[in-house]
């Protein structure tokens, strides 16, 4: 699109939740939503599967986007992370958020704000079309503990790097 940025679109199906909190992702995908907006980009969330027959995200008007959340989590299963987004597919993007992982890095009060950060963090990724990671912010690799404490007090934020390769992209 000749370098020019244009804000991005994206369509959010959550069809593998096999948790039982149900508010812990429907306040998860607010915060993720949030994040997203504050550099641009307008996601639409449903529960379920993309249905070709009824699907409005048609791949010039925005990007379809699989999210799969865990409950539980082979320890072999991408090690320490707390989700991945799988960016080799072929057709649609698809993320795994680990809720057992997500649940035990703090008390369950924080549970939804953590997983919209991984949800937030995954979706960059894919908006940025590469798997690389940010010195600080939503995408450094792995949060410490100074960077819980920040995202439970406010959204952690992209970088401008970050900012530039997705509304780039």
């Amino acid at each position: 699109q000749g370098g020019q940025s244009v804000s991005p679109k994206i369509m959010v199906y959550l069809g593998g939740v096999t948790v039982p909190e149900a508010p812990n992702v429907r306040n998860a995908t607010a915060v993720a939503s949030r994040i997203l907006a504050s550099v641009g980009v307008d996601s639409r969330w449903e529960m379920g599967t993309p249905d070709p027959q009824r699907n409005p995200c048609r791949p010039a008007i925005c990007e379809a986007i699989e999210i799969q959340i865990d409950s539980i989590t082979p320890p072999e299963d991408h090690p320490g992370a707390l989700g991945y987004a799988d960016l080799s597919r072929l057709s649609g993007a698809r993320i795994h958020a680990f809720y057992d992982r997500i649940y035990a890095v703090h008390d369950a009060r924080h549970t939804y704000q953590v997983l919209g950060h991984v949800l937030a963090h995954e979706i960059s990724h894919i908006l940025e079309g590469v798997n690389r990671h940010s010195a600080e912010g939503l995408l450094k690799a792995c949060w410490d503990h100074s960077d819980f404490a920040r995202m439970f007090e406010r959204p952690l934020g992209l970088t401008p790097d970050d900012v530039h390769l997705i509304l780039q992209h």
